[in-house]
């Protein structure tokens, strides 16, 4: 099972930010990318933020992901899973706690 697209809650008392990380084959090529939200693209408490990961970001169907949650002045947390196109499913994490002890989980 893949997702197309990836939500951040931000329930931690900080501000993070998004990194997504690819790898897989493009093209009949193997190949590996990041996506990063140009501008401002904070999620700051108690925001969200959605990426579609194939009209935003372009991630060949079936590539493995890896998200990383930056927090701002803290220690960031990593997640992996699959890009799948279809059906259009989302995978939504929640970071909570404080800049030295926070956690990331699927919700």
């Amino acid at each position: 099972m893949g997702y197309r697209y990836i939500k951040l809650k931000n329930r931690g008392s900080y501000v993070a930010r998004t990194k997504l990380s690819w790898s897989g084959t493009q093209d009949g090529n193997a190949g590996t990318g990041t996506y990063e939200e140009s501008g401002y693209h904070d999620v700051l408490v108690y925001g969200e933020r959605t990426i579609d990961m194939k009209d935003q970001a372009h991630f060949p169907d079936g590539a493995a992901v890896t998200f990383t949650c930056f927090v701002v002045a803290g220690r960031d947390k990593t997640a992996s899973f699959t890009f799948n196109e279809q059906p259009g499913d989302t995978i939504t994490y929640q970071c909570d706690g404080t800049t030295l002890f926070n956690s990331l989980k699927q919700v």
